[in-house]
């Protein structure tokens, strides 16, 4: 859900100022509006500019700096100091940073200088002078390399040459030209560095000597993480100060500053409390409809784990409906549909295990999704009878499987099978559609809602008679009693439609054959009739053809676009269990080495078979929610996230 927002409206005395802008740091609550007028806060303010380029520095060598501190460890004499003065952590800062210039330096050079050892060692030690002094005597060196076929039909009468490398792909040799050019065809002449190898050698050796003195520098450095951190603290602190005065507004000649802020509803007696300290008149309003809100998401546990993909697209605006508790148990759904398999599912829960245990406590949430992505997966798995590609239990038509249990139709509710007729069905495909008809509906029934609270009652009507539309459809398609024989408008008798062991027809023939039309017929009317509220009552019908139109041709590819949650998952398991033929083909056929063969190819196969389904698995329901669900819930998005003015703490 999005927190609710009061605005806050301050004229200060400008005494005041200072002492009111470090409290309300402490307090952390107000998000400042900023001041339109300020476009560059570093020239505008000489603190501003200071502070924060002190505290990006001082941010980048501490990151630097705990890297090396879980590479290498200090030696036992470096010991942290007990106090640090700004001028010394200035001064480590201006060392550090000429330091590093000057590694840069090096380290291009000696990439330099290995490029060079690498072009020159298959020819050997050159003597520079030596060549130099071959060059002014009017004979020129050039530096060939061919096959040894081409060379052995090479004409080289009339040309002194030397063969300074062979093997058995390549000839490299040197032809001393005096008058006409030597030219072939098949052979590349070569640009080497005309330098001495051995002294290559030397200077490479001098500059990986340089680099590792400074790299000790560094190491020496880490004992100051701390200090440099709260430094760094310290100033992003007061960079924040420095941007919050900006954004006050100077009234009555710099005598009065005004203020405009926003802050959770719920904090009010805070604000209110706070305030009465100071000499400032101040005023608390409910945000209008113009007001450019800021966005505070507040969700369950579960939910806030989905809410950085919610951030990928965009933030709700202020006065929208969060989307991300409605379509985070889709996304986790549609993930574990497309990946699809037990076995791809325990190595995802496996490595979100591990990174839970070993990897960067920031990233803790990413890991929670990535273990409940995983378990989705298992459990999908089992529902779509897929392990590695193999079938877990016996369904009709199986000739492969682990186990043959009675249960097991019941639990592999979504596998593929051969029905009586001697044909394939995939009740998944028709899991993804019902799946892509309730999310379509659960975005048009969010629409219809927040068009209620952003506009009123008639503004709902419209996406209200999409829903309406579409669940008559549904009722009409082959709903009807199986004695009169009514098979609804399509002729098609669904009444006996399944989902594995679940009866979906069942549920549709509850209602007479008649209350799908009459939805339909009521959906039509409520669409000609308020499409657009705000245009003239007899313009609306045409307007409402055009919607007609876009609904026919638009829901119907949207909740097509479903069947790609089938497709995923079918297209990973085919593929593994191809594989897995192979694979297991080296040991069938006594094909020596056979079981070391079958186990590298299982292992390389399955891996880039994980690996191209698991980003597919990610990127699909991405799509479905922020194409199909994100259009039929009509998201706008643009929100602007709320950001505190806050005291930055160790």
């Amino acid at each position: 859900m999005i927190v609710p927002m009061k605005k806050l409206s301050v004229l200060l005395y400008h005494k005041e100022k200072p002492d009111f802008l470090e409290s309300l740091q402490e307090i952390g609550i107000i998000h400042i509006v900023e001041n339109t007028d300020i476009e560059q806060p570093d020239a505008a303010s000489e603190i501003y500019r200071k502070a924060n380029a002190l505290s990006r520095s001082c941010e980048r060598m501490v990151q630097i700096l705990r890297t090396i501190q879980k590479e290498k460890r200090p030696g036992p004499s470096l010991a942290k100091p007990a106090a640090v003065s700004e001028e010394e952590l200035l001064h480590i800062l201006e060392t550090f940073e000429v330091a590093e210039k000057k590694q840069e330096t090096l380290q291009q050079q000696l990439m330099d200088i290995r490029k060079d050892i690498h072009q020159l060692q298959p020819w050997g030690e050159l003597d520079p002078e030596t060549i130099g002094q071959i060059e002014r005597r009017g004979i020129k060196l050039r530096f060939f390399e061919s096959t040894e076929k081409t060379f052995r039909q090479l004409n080289m009468d009339g040309f002194y040459y030397a063969i300074i490398h062979s093997d058995k792909t390549r000839v490299r040799f040197l032809v001393f030209e005096k008058g006409s050019p030597f030219e072939a065809d098949g052979v590349n002449e070569v640009n080497i560095p005309l330098k001495s190898l051995q002294k290559l050698h030397q200077e490479a050796v001098r500059l990986e000597q340089a680099c590792a003195e400074i790299d000790q520098g560094f190491e020496n450095l880490t004992v100051y993480v701390d200090a440099l951190d709260a430094f760094k603290i310290n100033n992003s602190n007061l960079a924040a100060v420095a941007a919050a005065d900006l954004n006050m507004v100077s009234e009555l000649e710099s005598k009065v500053y005004s203020l405009t802020g926003w802050f959770p509803a719920g904090r009010e007696k805070v604000v209110h409390d706070f305030l009465e300290d100071y000499l400032c008149y101040y005023r608390i309003d409910a945000p209008t409809v113009t007001d450019n809100v800021p966005v505070l998401l507040k969700n369950n546990r579960f939910s806030r784990l989905f809410e950085p993909i919610t951030r990928i697209y965009a933030l709700p605006s202020y006065r929208e409906l969060d989307p991300t508790p409605f379509f985070a148990p889709f996304f986790l759904v549609f993930f574990g549909l497309c990946l699809g398999d037990l076995g791809y599912g325990l190595i995802t829960v496996v490595i979100a295990l591990i990174a839970l245990w070993k990897g960067p406590g920031q990233y803790r949430n990413l890991y929670l999704i990535g273990l409940l992505l995983g378990g989705m997966t298992i459990i999908s798995g089992i529902a779509l009878n897929s392990f590695f590609g193999q079938s877990i239990f016996y369904l009709r038509g199986n000739k492969e499987y682990f186990f043959r249990t009675e249960s097991g139709a019941m639990l592999s509710f979504l596998g593929s099978f051969i029905n009586s007729r001697k044909m394939t069905e995939f009740p998944a495909m028709g899991f993804a559609i019902f799946l892509g008809i309730v999310q379509v509906l659960l975005g048009i029934g969010l629409q219809c809602i927040n068009r209620i609270r952003q506009n009123g009652f008639v503004w709902g009507i419209h996406p209200a008679s999409f829903f309406i539309l579409i669940c008559g459809i549904l009722f009409s398609i082959g709903v009807g009693s199986n004695d009169s024989g009514f098979k609804g408008i399509t002729g098609i008798d669904i009444s006996t439609y399944r989902l594995g062991t679940i009866q979906i027809g069942s549920w549709l023939t509850i209602p007479p054959p008649e209350f799908g039309l009459w939805l339909i017929v009521s959906g039509l009317i409520l669409m000609f009739l308020f499409n657009n509220p705000d245009k003239n009552i007899l313009m609306r019908p045409l307007f409402g053809l055009w919607e007609l139109y876009g609904f026919a041709t638009g829901i119907i590819g949207d909740i097509l676009s479903y069947l790609r949650l089938f497709a995923l998952g079918l297209a990973s398991g085919l593929l593994g269990h191809a594989f897995n033929g192979i694979a297991f083909g080296f040991i069938e056929n006594n094909l020596f080495p056979g079981i070391i063969a079958t186990v590298a190819l299982l292992l390389f196969a399955h891996t880039l078979n994980f690996g191209l389904a698991i980003l597919g698995s990610f990127v699909h329901p991405l799509r479905l929610t922020f194409v199909e669900f994100y259009k039929n819930l009509d998201f706008e998005g643009g929100g602007k996230g709320y950001a505190p003015f806050l005291k930055e703490k160790a």
